[in-house]
């Protein structure tokens, strides 16, 4: 399904061609295995290291966060 958002969001060409937005993309996709009470520390560190790693994808964020 994440895979699916990123496509429908236009960021196929970004993810080819940028290894921190594919890191990105894989760290999101293994979220759900962190223990719940680590589930929003996780994401928080996660955006951080895409705005250090500049990595813009701001609507794959908003779609997670929901």
């Amino acid at each position: 399904m994440l895979c699916e958002k990123m496509i429908e969001f236009g960021y196929l060409n970004l993810i080819k061609d940028n290894e921190f937005v594919f890191k990105c993309l894989k760290m999101l996709m293994l979220l759900p295995l962190l223990p719940p009470n680590k589930l929003q520390a996780g994401f928080d560190e996660l955006k951080i290291y895409a705005d250090r790693m500049q990595v813009q994808i701001p609507r794959i964020f908003n779609y997670y966060r929901r």
